[in-house]
């Protein structure tokens, strides 16, 4: 607030303490009356200290209460503070309703993963729906409509419910400096954004913050862009200077668990686009010193183990991306390491067994990149065996959808050629050995680099890990660091 001009507070209305009555729907939004809900924790209580408390102890019944409290604490304090200012134009009301929005974010933000990690993502919309009175600005509307999108997304796993709340706010303005809000935006329209508008939202999102996990995550998709228009040499150009950033940060100080993830994807494409191993070596490193730490839940732990195996089959590593790809689903189930897994048995020569790992998924239970992923490594199989019926399936898929990008449209014409190929005249050495170098393409690993993880859902660290991050957030939120 250097700019401030405070001589504008000499004129500022006498206030009035705001005080709810203890029949009317209490303030954080839960439903109840305010009575039996937030009134006996206001005021005098520093619910802030008291959620970073329950969180430390790990105790969400009493981190819910407290978040409560908390949301329904900073509605008090602007319907004291700045609601008056609004009502009579004062000079200051817009700034002052800037930062109310701001700082209520952060509370209801918090509020958030509480009712997630508790498993209320239910009632959560109908919350959100209260909320939306608390502060009578059109920012504030907006704020709403956007957590209630990023739970549908996030905690709901639901982007087409996702993409109607989402679709509120649209069109995204390119202005718009709401970096959490530009991230969803890209999570849940990237597939439809031409190439140009891609990369502006990406560097949109780039000059609204300067954290390490947005460059390195938003830095690294708008790199992947370029690949999937044929730049190769720009490409690499990005990877190396996203690589060298967090190096240096790295330098500087440790990585939390999320920007070391990052920083082990950006790596990872490094070595595919410049064909070297040693950025493959430095991935490798950090993944497993992660999963040294022990900080993690099955789903990250099979995370890590997933992401091990696709390292070592860029680096055409059978035997290890094999033993990682097992190590993973023997934690948690993922359609995306099977077929992989079922492509380093047959790259090293067990075909057979190939097709019995891949054979069980269900086609039209797959995601859009892992379908693309399913048919390539399918049709490779079928080939392998000499299997006609498999091959004429194969064919049939392969005719069946578009590849997702220039790059991956090629493949799969290549693929449906050399499958036709080998129905009509039979397999040959020419055609297996085309199909397992593109089967092989590191490449391909392009199409599933990450969109979007939000920080706020937790990569698959363990339910304390999470808490203690969310403490020290409130802890940044307390020193006014945020």
């Amino acid at each position: 607030m250097t700019d401030f001009d405070f001589s504008a507070f000499k004129n500022l209305p006498k206030r009035t303490p705001y005080r709810p009555d203890g029949q009317s729907p209490c303030l954080c939004g839960s439903g109840d009356s305010f009575r039996a809900c937030c009134r006996g924790r206001l005021p005098g209580f520093n619910n802030m200290q008291a959620l970073r408390n329950a969180l430390r102890a790990g105790d969400l019944q009493a981190a819910l209460l407290a978040a409560r409290a908390d949301v329904s604490q900073y509605i008090i304090w602007h319907r004291t503070n700045t609601d008056p200012l609004v009502r009579e134009g004062h000079s200051v009301a817009d700034k002052f309703l800037q930062i109310d929005v701001a700082a209520l974010a952060d509370a209801v933000e918090s509020l958030l993963e509480v009712y997630w990690w508790l498993d209320l993502a239910d009632p959560l919309m109908s919350v959100l729906e209260r909320l939306r009175d608390a502060i009578r600005a059109p920012a504030w509307n907006r704020k709403i409509t956007y957590f209630q999108a990023l739970t549908e997304a996030v905690a709901n796993d639901n982007d087409a419910a996702a993409r109607r709340e989402f679709g509120k706010l649209l069109p995204i303005s390119e202005s718009e400096d709401d970096e959490a809000l530009l991230q969803l935006y890209f999570q849940l329209y990237s597939d439809d954004l031409s190439f140009s508008k891609s990369i502006d939202l990406c560097d949109q999102i780039l000059r609204a913050s300067d954290s390490l996990a947005n460059q390195l995550q938003y830095g690294s998709a708008r790199a992947i862009r370029f690949f999937l228009i044929g730049d190769i040499q720009h490409t690499r150009s990005e990877f190396q200077r996203i690589v060298e950033l967090g190096r240096n940060r790295k330098v500087e100080g440790e990585l939390t668990d999320y920007e070391n993830w990052l920083f082990a994807l950006a790596l990872t494409y490094l070595g595919i686009f410049t064909r070297d191993s040693a950025p493959y070596s430095e991935a490798i490193e950090l993944l497993e010193g992660q999963l040294a730490s022990g900080d993690w839940k099955p789903s990250g732990i099979a995370k890590l183990r997933e992401q091990l195996g696709d390292i070592h089959r860029y680096a055409e590593h059978w035997p290890n991306a094999e033993a990682e790809y097992r190590a993973s689903l023997s934690v948690a189930p993922s359609n995306a390491a099977t077929i992989f897994l079922a492509e380093v048995v047959m790259l090293q020569g067990r075909t057979a067994e190939a097709a019995s790992l891949i054979e069980p998924l269900e086609p039209t239970a797959l995601e859009r990149a892992e379908y693309e992923d399913f048919v390539f490594a399918m049709a490779a199989i079928a080939v392998e065996l000499g299997d006609r019926q498999r091959m004429q399936m194969a064919a049939r898929y392969l005719e069946g959808f578009e590849g997702s990008a220039p790059y991956f449209e090629r493949r799969r014409l290549i693929f449906l050629l050399r499958v036709n190929q080998a129905l009509q005249s039979g397999r040959s050495p020419k055609i297996t050995r085309s199909l397992r170098r593109w089967l092989a393409d590191s490449a391909r690993g392009a199409s599933r680099y990450l969109i979007l993880e939000p920080n706020i859902a937790g990569l698959g660290v363990n339910l304390n890990a999470m808490l203690n991050d969310l403490a020290d957030r409130i802890d940044d939120r307390l020193s006014g660091d945020r």
